[in-house]
Order: C-alpha cells, then sequence, then structure tokens
C-alpha cells in the first residue's frame, strides 16, 4: 500500500461515521451514502490539499469527537 493510500484508508476509516451521521442531520439517510461517497471520491482526487487533521476542530462532523 503506498503512502497515499494509507492516508486516504486512515483518513476514512476515522472520518466515514461522522462524515456520515453529519449528512443524515443535514440532508436525511436517503442521500446520506452518495454525499458521504462523493466526498471521499473528491478528498482521494485531491488527497495533497486535504489538511491534517482532515476535518477542522470546530466541524461538527470533526473525527473523534463525540456527538451531543
Amino acid at each position: 500500500m503506498s503512502d497515499d493510500e494509507h492516508r486516504f484508508t486512515g483518513m476514512y476509516d476515522e472520518c466515514r461515521q461522522r462524515v456520515w451521521a453529519y449528512v443524515v442531520s443535514r440532508a436525511g439517510r436517503q442521500v446520506a451514502d452518495e454525499v458521504v461517497s462523493e466526498t471521499f471520491a473528491i478528498a482521494w482526487r485531491r488527497l495533497e490539499d486535504v489538511p491534517e487533521p482532515a476535518l477542522p476542530a470546530s466541524s461538527p462532523a470533526r473525527c473523534g469527537t463525540p456527538p451531543r
């Protein structure tokens, strides 16, 4: 696995559930899977532009932040 693949996989594993929950809270379950899929497809294409950490601390979908 390349460094990029390893970084992306770690980001995906850490953030996917939070991003999905955020999308559900804003747009509903009907579109959540599609939006999350597109979000991570863009993240993969633009991986060099993705900051570390991938989500800012102030983001409602922040990875590792427990839901309210």
